[in-house]
């Protein structure tokens, strides 16, 4: 029989290792097919295509990206160390998710189809919930804008909390957590960015931040604190 030439090997040796890839996929493929759901784009995100809230929701997962990615923008065009401040935050919440998910070891709703991994507390409902308090805080306590009447304070703080009530609701939705999964991550958000908020007030009244504003790097960066 004939040898096979170099090139046909190589041939059968990616069409193999491609071959093994393909058997071994991230998601469930039999519950996927059943619950009619597929990864969104490029992403790791399952959604059901058919159903109408399945996209918006989609959409609210990804959310935490766009907002860090606002966080860095800001930081680039503005140079306000606020904006370093609440993304370090938002990171500080995020690894006691972690730490939490570890010690509490709940498992999530549709652990078979949506992968291995802990669902207490949700960590976009504590991400959200984050987000909502810190930002409801500053608005009320350090925004001294005349413009930003009461009544326009209450409006704003109210869209703060749909939005970050919806990012919840949208993980829900998507099989993801339990809506006590999502009530706890909501609630530990909102404490820790109560107590984070305080804590950096503390570090701005003993003038923490701004001696961190006069350090050589941060002033040829032109970090300011408004």
């Amino acid at each position: 029989c004939n040898s096979p030439t170099p090139r046909n090997s190589l041939r059968s040796l990616l069409v193999a290792r491609y071959s093994s890839l393909a058997t071994r996929p991230m998601f469930n493929t039999t519950l996927t097919e059943l619950y009619g759901v597929v990864p969104f784009d490029e992403t790791l995100v399952l959604y059901d295509p058919s159903s109408p809230l399945s996209l918006p929701s989609v959409l609210l997962s990804l959310s935490p990206i766009l907002i860090l990615t606002f966080y860095l923008s800001w930081l680039i065009l503005d140079r306000d160390i606020e904006s370093v401040i609440v993304a370090g935050g938002q990171l500080c919440n995020e690894f006691a998710n972690k730490i939490l998910k570890r010690v509490l070891k709940q498992p999530r709703p549709h652990e078979a189809l949506i992968g291995p991994g802990y669902g207490m507390p949700s960590a976009h409902s504590q991400f959200a919930g984050f987000f909502f308090a810190y930002w409801t805080l500053r608005l009320w306590i350090r925004w001294h804008n005349p413009h930003m009447t009461p009544r326009r304070k209450w409006a704003a703080s109210f869209l703060l909390l749909v939005s970050a009530l919806l990012i919840c609701m949208a993980r829900i939705h998507l099989r993801y957590h339990t809506v006590e999964q999502t009530a706890v991550g909501f609630a530990v958000g909102v404490l820790l960015a109560t107590l984070y908020f305080a804590a950096v007030g503390i570090a701005r009244t003993l003038g923490v931040v701004r001696a961190i504003t006069q350090w050589p790097a941060a002033r040829r960066l032109h970090i300011h604190d408004e």
